[in-house]
Parts: C-alpha cells; sequence; structure tokens
C-alpha cells in the first residue's frame, strides 16, 4: 500500500513540476490588471502623491504559500515589464504565519497606507501589498484604490471584508476598485467538491460524535445554493454583495459601516450623527420581531446586543434572576460572575 500511495504521489508532483509562473493564466491576468491599473493613476493623476494613492493595491489570497508564489512572480515581472517600472521597490507581502520575506502586519500596513494605517513621520514606501485574510480585519488602508482578489473565497462575505479595508470612511477616493479572479471554468464543479467534501465529513463528524476536523465545516449539512447565487452574481459583475451584504449569514461590522458611510455622505445627517449623545439607542423592526439594538465597545472590542420590545417600545420579555446561573455559562464569564442587578432587565434601561 505505501509503495502505491508513492506511486500516485510522484504521479502528482510530476504533474505539478510542469506548472511553471509564465504558463500560469491567473498570473497572467494579474499582471494585465496590474498594468491597467498603473496607465489610469498616470492618466488621473494630478500630482506625484496622487498617482502614488491610485495605484496603490491589495491583493488578498487564502493561502500563504500563494502569496509567495504571487510575489515572486510580480518582482520578476517589475523587473522586466517597462509597464510596471513604477512598481520597483514598492512591494511587500503579509502573512499570519511565519514566511521567509514578510513582513509584520502593523508596519507593513502603516508603510502602505501611512495616511491611514500609520502615523506622520511613516514613509509612503508600498503600492503593492499582497496578503492573506490577516490584512482582511481591523487595519485602515483606505489610502489605496484597489483591491485583487488573486482566489475566490468559499464564504462570499469574506469578500466583504477584505474590500471594507478601502470601502470606508476617511477614502479620498470617488471610487474604489475591486477585482476578483475567477476560475470560471472550474466555478460549478468545484463548488460541488465543496459541498461533497463538506457533507461527508459532517456525517462523518456527526456519525462518532465530534465536532469537525476542519474549520468552516460544522457538524451538519450546508445548503450551497444562497452562496452559489452570491457567486454567480459577483461573477456578472453585481455589485449588490457589498452594497447590501448577504442573506446567508448575520449582519457584518463591514456592512454596518457601508449603511454608515452612505448616510453620511448627506451632510445634515452628517452633523446629527456627530452630535447623538453617548449611551443613545436606537429602534428597529424587521419583519414581526421589534426591539432596541445596543452597541457597546469595550477596549477594542464591539459588543452587539438586540432587546426585544412591545408596540410601546416597552421591554417585551424579563430574564428572571434564577436563570443567573445559566446566563453566565452563556456569557463565558468565567470567574467574573453577573451581580443580580446586572442581570434584572426593566424598562428602564431602554431609553
Amino acid at each position: 500500500d505505501v509503495e502505491e500511495d508513492l506511486i500516485k504521489l510522484q504521479t502528482i508532483l510530476k504533474e505539478l513540476l510542469k506548472i511553471k509562473p509564465e504558463n500560469d493564466p491567473k498570473l497572467i491576468a494579474l499582471e494585465g490588471e496590474l498594468e491597467k491599473i498603473i496607465t489610469e493613476a498616470e492618466e488621473e493623476g494630478i500630482n506625484r502623491e496622487e498617482k502614488i494613492n491610485k495605484r496603490k493595491v491589495i491583493i488578498f489570497t487564502f493561502f500563504t504559500d500563494t502569496v509567495s508564489w504571487i510575489n515572486n512572480f510580480i518582482r520578476d515581472k517589475i523587473a522586466n515589464n517597462p509597464k510596471l517600472k513604477e512598481y520597483k521597490n514598492r512591494i511587500e507581502m503579509v502573512s499570519g504565519t511565519m514566511l521567509e520575506g514578510a513582513e509584520n502586519k502593523a508596519d507593513a500596513a502603516a508603510r502602505f497606507a501611512p495616511d491611514t494605517a500609520g502615523r506622520p513621520e511613516d514613509e509612503n514606501a508600498t503600492d503593492i501589498l499582497i496578503s492573506t485574510d490577516v490584512l482582511a480585519e481591523g487595519v485602515n488602508l483606505q489610502q489605496a484604490r484597489h483591491i485583487i482578489n488573486y482566489d475566490l473565497p468559499w464564504n462570499p462575505m469574506k469578500l466583504v471584508q477584505r474590500h471594507g479595508r478601502i470601502d470606508r470612511i476617511g477614502s479620498n477616493h470617488l471610487r474604489v476598485f475591486m477585482r476578483t479572479i475567477f476560475p470560471a471554468k472550474q466555478l460549478d464543479s468545484l463548488l460541488n467538491l465543496e459541498e461533497k467534501i463538506g457533507k461527508k465529513i459532517a456525517m462523518a463528524a456527526v456519525s462518532i460524535g465530534v465536532v469537525s476536523p476542519i474549520a468552516e465545516v460544522e457538524g451538519a449539512s450546508r445548503d450551497f445554493t444562497e452562496t452559489r447565487d452570491e457567486i454567480n452574481k459577483l461573477l456578472n459583475e453585481d455589485a449588490s454583495l457589498y452594497e447590501e451584504g448577504t442573506n446567508s449569514s448575520s449582519q457584518t461590522g463591514e456592512e454596518y459601516r457601508q449603511t454608515l458611510r452612505k448616510v453620511l455622505e448627506n451632510q445634515e445627517r452628517k452633523e446629527e450623527i456627530i452630535n447623538i449623545p453617548w449611551k443613545a439607542g436606537s429602534g428597529m423592526r424587521k419583519g414581526k420581531y421589534q426591539g432596541i439594538f445596543f452597541l457597546a465597545k469595550v477596549g477594542e472590542r464591539p459588543y452587539l446586543r438586540f432587546v426585544h420590545a412591545d408596540k410601546q417600545w416597552k421591554l417585551k420579555y424579563f430574564i428572571p434572576l434564577e436563570d443567573k446561573k445559566k446566563i453566565n455559562e452563556q456569557l463565558d464569564l468565567g470567574d467574573k460572575k453577573l451581580t443580580d442587578g446586572e442581570l434584572e432587565l426593566n424598562k428602564n434601561h431602554i431609553r
């Protein structure tokens, strides 16, 4: 059996060795897009600083190895393609795991977008940033104008998180551009393969009563219908995912930020929002549900809560004090337990 496995592995390796950067269609497409980006920046930029900001691009990929693969290719092309000469010595890569040549996340972000992610003394030193999803959240990179998704994440909402790095309040760009390189000819087969693998793993996990050994594959079947529809919309250049989010997942921080960004375009509403006092609440209705939505930030962590209310906007549900133990377990507070006073919810908490 081991000898048979070795033969199979050698066969796979032989095929893999045939793959060269110069005949990788995705890399070729990437080079073409970088040429377009730098040409547009030169034509539209009024001065050197504006040209630099308009040509800044973040290239996202899921795998650390792919970060290195892209980096080596682009550096070679910059050295040999006159159209990409402005990018010379202005490229960095970032990864969540140890990768030779990769930069620290915060330092790389500061060099790439010193106006929004750095300090006044930071040098504007980078135009191309190649990264895994380690930079997809919590970083202000809106000094850049472009994002290229080199590969397609299975969860389309990851694209919204990535694009929230540049499509956010504080951007000086009237328009930002999101590109995704699709494996168009294989897309449907890849989605079907993911679905089959996910179901088999889920069935195996349930049958022996263990948690799925692979991240993001739960112990139950997953419905890929909405995901497939969303991906096909992206393929057809339908931007509704970035504007409206998706019905297949809960509201994300990026969706709230995009809603806020649109409202702030109205100067009158902008002043009104800026002057909202602390401890303000917000009422909302969605279908048959009605209640108060609260958002609090403790340190760097946001806490979101929705409390059901009746038609008079009074508290609809009361949590008895005897449920204290259950609530503490759900909140996973460890040794810090809520007091009776903290647990008691009543209408005085709703403003």
